[in-house]
C-alpha cells in the first residue's frame, strides 16, 4: 500500500465516527520511513482540526523497554508536560496497573493518587496512541500486546503500531501471530515516497555545495540508493550526514569540483549503505580495487578473491557509481564508517594529485598513468613521456611511486604499450633504478607503501599487483628502502641525542610513528646511538628521567609480537644499562637507591618484551 492509500485508510479509521476496536499496524523493514510518515500524517492531520495547535496524540518508543511502566512513563510525560519529576514518577509505578482494571484495590488508596489517574485517562480521551519499534522491545511481546489492548478494548482508544514484523524473534511468533489476531484489524505496508524523503533529508544539510550537488543529481542519487534493494532511509540519512561532515573537513578544492563532489556521492551512497546493512565489511572494503589493472589478469586466474568477488557485485549492483579510481580510497572510507575517524592528511594529499580534482595538467604524471583509461589520447602521450624523463634524471624518489609506475607500466604492457621499450626488461630496469637512487643517496626511506598487504600507496592500489613480475620488484624496492632508511638513520644517530637534550617533546620520537614527522618508532637506529651520551641523559641531576625511561620503555612494548623488529639494538641496551650502573655507583644515598629501583624497573618491563617468546 502506498502513502495515500495508506493516508486515506487512516482518514478512515481515525474518523470519530468510526467505531473501531481493533489497532492498526504499519508495517515495513527498519529504515523505511514509518516513524516520519505517521509524524508528518498526524501533523498534517492536526493542522485540519478545529484547533491546529492541540497535541492529538501520545507516542511511545518501544525500544529497549522492560516493563509498562516504561510506556506509561512516556505517555504520562507527554499528556502532563507541566508536572513536576514526583508526579511522574507516582503516576509511573500505578498506571500499568490501573489500567488493567485495579484501580480503587491494591494499587493505592491516597485520594491524590487517585485523582493522578482519573486526570490521566480523562487526557487519553480522544487522543491517538501512536507505539513504535515493536520488534525492538525487551519484554516478550505477547506481554506488550496484551497491555496495548488494554487502551484499544477498555478504553475504545485509536491505536496505531508501528513493526518490522520480518524481525519478530522465532521464538515468539506464535505468540505474537495469536495476540496479533485478536488485536490487529488492519496491517498496512508502508513505503514512504523517495523524492519526499529525500527533499527532507536536502533541508536538514548546512553547506549550500552539498545541497546543491544532491539537489543537481537527485534522481541518480535516489536510483543507487533504491538499487540497494533495502530501502532503509535512515542508513540514507546517515551517509548523507557523513558525507556532509567529511568533505567539510577536506581540501576547499573538492567542493569546487562538481564532478569529484558528485563521484564521491554516489560511492559514499552505495559503500556506505552495504556497510550500514552489513553486506561489505571494513576488511573487504580495505582491500576493494581501484582499478582495472585486475580485468586484463582475472581470466588468467582460477579463482577470486574475496575482494575481487565485492567489487564485481558492487559494480554490477550500482551501475551510476564510478567504481575505478574513486575521488576517496575505500581504504580511508572504511575507516571513517568503523570509527568515524578521517585522515585529513592523507586524503587530502591524495586530493592534490586527483584529476578530476586539480585537472589532468596539475595532476602528477605518475597519478595520470595510474588512471590512463580517462585519459585523452594526447594527454596519454604526454603523460608517459613526462615519466620516462622522470625515470631518466632519477626523479621519482619515493618508494610507493615507483611502484605506481613500475605497476602502471607493467598494465600497459598487458595492453601491448612497452614504455620503457621492446627489449628491455622491467624488473632488471627497475633494479637499476634502485641501486642509482642507492649509490646517489637519493632513495625516499618512506616505509608507508609496505603497510596492509603491500597492495598500495597513497590510497591508491599498485596495477598489476598480482603479476609474479611486479611481486619481483616490490621486493627489490622494499630492500632497496630498508638500505636507504639504514642510511638516513645512520646520519640521525649523530645528532639524536642532542635532538634529546635541546627538547624532552623529542622523547616520544622514539615510540611515535610518522618518520616524515621524524618520529621513529619500528625503526632500529639506536645500536648507533653512542651508549654513554644516551645513558647521561637517562639521569638528571641524580634523578632519574621519568619521561625519557617512559618512553625507551614504549619503543619495546609488543616486540615479540612485532617479529623482534629492533633486534640490532638490543645489545645496545646492555650496554647502556651497565653505562647506568657505573653513573649509578657514583651516586649517593638516597639517590643512588632511587635510581637503581627506577631504572631496574624500566629495564625489567622492556627484557620481558624483548625475552625470546616460548
Amino acid at each position: 500500500m502506498n502513502k495515500n492509500e495508506a493516508a486515506i485508510f487512516l482518514d478512515y479509521y481515525l474518523d470519530k465516527q468510526t467505531e473501531s476496536e481493533f489497532a492498526v499496524m504499519l508495517d515495513g523493514p527498519w529504515g523505511a520511513g514509518k516513524t516520519h510518515f505517521i509524524k508528518k500524517y498526524l501533523l498534517d492531520r492536526a493542522s485540519h482540526t478545529e484547533n491546529p495547535g492541540k497535541r492529538i496524540h501520545l507516542y511511545a518508543s518501544l525500544y529497549g523497554i522492560t516493563s509498562p511502566t516504561e510506556i506509561t512513563d512516556q505517555f504520562f510525560a507527554q499528556a502532563h508536560p507541566i508536572l513536576n519529576s514526583k508526579a511522574s514518577r507516582l503516576f509511573g509505578s500505578i498506571a500499568s496497573k490501573a489500567l488493567n482494571g485495579l484501580v480503587g484495590t491494591d494499587v493505592n488508596s491516597n485520594t491524590e493518587n487517585r485523582a493522578a489517574l482519573q486526570e490521566m485517562v480523562l487526557k487519553l480521551e480522544g487522543e491517538i496512541l501512536i507505539f513504535d519499534d515493536l520488534e525492538r522491545c525487551s519484554m516478550p511481546i505477547g506481554d506488550v500486546l496484551g497491555f496495548i489492548n488494554t487502551f484499544v478494548e477498555h478504553e475504545n482508544l485509536k491505536v496505531i503500531i508501528l513493526a518490522n514484523e520480518s524481525d519478530i524473534p522465532n521464538g515468539q511468533k506464535i505468540t505474537y501471530n495469536k495476540q496479533k489476531e485478536k488485536l490487529i484489524g488492519k496491517t498496512i505496508q508502508v513505503k514512504s515516497d523517495p523524492n519526499e524523503v529525500i527533499e527532507k533529508f536536502i533541508t536538514c544539510l548546512k553547506t549550500p555545495s552539498i545541497k546543491h550537488t544532491i539537489t543537481s543529481h537527485k534522481n541518480t542519487v535516489l536510483s543507487t540508493f533504491l538499487a540497494s534493494g533495502k530501502h532503509n532511509y535512515r542508513n540514507l540519512r546517515a551517509v548523507l550526514s557523513e558525507y556532509e561532515r567529511l568533505v567539510n573537513s577536506l581540501d576547499p578544492r573538492l567542493q569546487e569540483s562538481p564532478e569529484g563532489m558528485k563521484q564521491l556521492l554516489l560511492y559514499m551512497i552505495a559503500t556506505g549503505h552495504e556497510y550500514r546493512s552489513g553486506e561489505l565489511d571494513a576488511k573487504t572494503m580495505h582491500l576493494l580495487p581501484t582499478s582495472l589493472h585486475y580485468i586484463a589478469r582475472r581470466n588468467n586466474s582460477p579463482t577470486k578473491s574475496q575482494e575481487v568477488e565485492a567489487f564485481e557485485k558492487l559494480k554490477n549492483k550500482y551501475t551510476d557509481v564510478k567504481w575505478i579510481d574513486p575521488i576517496i580510497a575505500p581504504t580511508y572510507l572504511a575507516d571513517i564508517y568503523q570509527s568515524g575517524l578521517i585522515s585529513i592528511e592523507a586524503i587530502n594529499n591524495a586530493l592534490s594529485q586527483h584529476p578530476v580534482i586539480v585537472g589532468y595538467a596539475q595532476a602528477p604524471a605518475w597519478r595520470q598513468l595510474w588512471s590512463w583509461t580517462d585519459l585523452p589520447k594526447e594527454q596519454y602521450v604526454a603523460a608517459k613521456s613526462q615519466i620516462l624523463a622522470q625515470l631518466s634524471n632519477h626523479e621519482l624518489t619515493i618508494p610507493g611511486i615507483i611502484l605506481h609506475v613500475a605497476g602502471s607500466i607493467l598494465t600497459l604492457k598487458q595492453f601491448d604499450d612497452r614504455v620503457l621499450g621492446s627489449r628491455v626488461n622491467i624488473v632488471t630496469y627497475f633494479k637499476n633504478y634502485l641501486e642509482e637512487l642507492l649509490q646517489e643517496k637519493v632513495l625516499s626511506p618512506d616505509s608507508k607503501a609496505f603497510g596492509h598487504g603491500g597492495l598500495g600507496y597513497g590510497g591508491l592500489g599498485f596495477g598489476a599487483h598480482d603479476s609474479e613480475e611486479f611481486k619481483s620488484i616490490y621486493k627489490l624496492v622494499e630492500h632497496a628502502t630498508k638500505l636507504a632508511c639504514a642510511q638516513k638513520m645512520k646520519e640521525i644517530s649523530q645528532t639524536y641525542t642532542q635532538r634529546l637534550k635541546s627538547d624532552s617533546d623529542a622523547y616520544d620520537s622514539l615510540h611515535e610513528y610518522g618518520f616524515e614527522n621524524e618520529n621513529y618508532a619500528g625503526i632500529a637506529f639506536l645500536h648507533n646511538v653512542n651508549t654513554a651520551e644516551f645513558a647521561k641523559l637517562l639521569i638528571i641531576d641524580s634523578c632519574p628521567n621519568d619521561k625519557l625511561l617512559a618512553s625507551l620503555t614504549r619503543r619495546y612494548e609488543g616486540e615479540h609480537h612485532h617479529s623482534h623488529r629492533l633486534s640490532e639494538e638490543y645489545p645496545w641496551l646492555d650496554i647502556v644499562k651497565n653505562e647506568l650502573k657505573e653513573l649509578i655507583r657514583l651516586e649517593t644515598p638516597p639517590h643512588k637507591q632511587l635510581l637503581t629501583m627506577r631504572i631496574d624497573y624500566h629495564f625489567e618491563l622492556i627484557e620481558k618484551e624483548i625475552r625470546p617468546s616460548n
